[in-house]
């Protein structure tokens, strides 16, 4: 398996635009894999939000170090994200901040992970099947979780608001559907758990994509007509919107990223799943249920608050995050390298 380190201690040198920081660790391969011979590195200055990148290619003993200027200073806090680009696939990352002067060379050791917790991240660690390597895509099976457990989570709320309606076939397939949607995403668990446990920050991401795509199908399915309890059940959908755009900032706090990175990713996963999973399960699969397309509401419009919600949650980010034009954000992100 192919493992990256960094170097905690971040040495800077004051600039006339900022900085420049000089960011080194090393790179390990297993015996047997191609050889990482490319590493892209990048930093993120947390206060300015504003990015520096470049190349820079390990030694023979797998060490490698690169200087970038950067537009903070001395003390700032900065975040350190190193990819390997050609041969292995892998990545760390790490923060802390920029030492400057006397003694601000590093003593060695381990960079912070983008878990949160400490360590290096693997985001496409290797497994075998048979003898024939197999690349893990953890963002991929991170989004299979996100879509499965939220469809899960929905549709089971809404399998409880039917009442005794669930025992006909109309019960029988939003239980079919929040099953199938369940096994899946426990599969993908799995072997998340096995090979990525300490990759993106994996929790409170997922929490978040959880909660906010059953919170969404919850919400939508409102009429009494298909059951006695679908409209408590859909106020329970919107508690967890509103919980799941509260866990939104608590990754984006806990995980160390900007307002851009939370702004990006709300955006990226709401269009992901809302129109290959939201629209066809409330045109198609359950239209006599949903109360937020066409003309017959009953009660308030809690479909279009839904939508609402989403809107302003949003846009809010990409105010705050861009009024200064400070957003640099690459694309896709790391957590949307599926």
């Amino acid at each position: 398996m192919c493992q990256i380190t960094i170097n905690p201690t971040f040495a800077g040198t004051p600039t006339s635009t900022g900085a420049s920081v000089t960011v080194s660790g090393t790179v390990t391969m297993t015996l047997g894999e191609p050889a990482c011979t490319n590493l892209h590195v990048s930093v993120l200055c947390l206060q300015s939000h504003m990015a520096s990148s470049g190349s820079t290619a390990p030694d023979a003993q797998g060490n490698w170090t690169i200087t970038l200027s950067v537009t903070c200073t001395c003390n700032d806090m900065i975040e350190v994200n190193v990819q390997c680009v050609s041969g292995a696939e892998c990545a760390a990352g790490a923060n802390g901040p920029i030492v400057c002067g006397s003694g601000s060379t590093g003593t060695g050791g381990t960079g912070t992970g983008s878990s949160g917790s400490g360590g290096t991240t693997h985001c496409r660690p290797k497994a075998s099947v048979l003898g024939f390597p197999i690349v893990i895509r953890c963002q991929l099976f991170l989004f299979i979780m996100s879509i499965g457990w939220g469809t899960a989570l929905g549709m089971f709320l809404f399998y409880l608001g039917l009442g005794p309606a669930s025992q006909n076939s109309f019960g029988t397939a939003v239980t079919v559907i929040w099953i199938v949607a369940g096994g899946i995403a426990l599969i993908a668990t799995v072997v998340y758990l096995i090979f990525c446990r300490r990759c993106l920050c994996w929790f409170w991401l997922l929490i978040w994509r959880v909660l906010w795509l059953g919170g969404i199908l919850a919400a939508w399915f409102r009429k009494p007509i298909c059951g006695p309890n679908c409209i408590i059940t859909s106020y329970i959908g919107v508690g967890l919107m509103i919980l799941a755009i509260i866990v939104l900032f608590v990754w984006q706090r806990v995980c160390k990223k900007t307002i851009c990175d939370a702004a990006y990713e709300g955006i990226l996963y709401t269009v992901a799943v809302f129109f290959p999973i939201v629209l066809p399960l409330v045109l198609w699969g359950f239209p006599q249920c949903t109360v937020a397309l066409g003309n017959n509401f009953y009660g308030p419009p809690w479909g279009w608050i839904v939508l609402g919600l989403g809107f302003v949650l949003f846009w809010t980010l990409l105010v705050i995050g861009t009024a200064s034009q400070r957003c640099s954000v690459s694309f896709p992100p790391p957590e949307w390298d599926l």
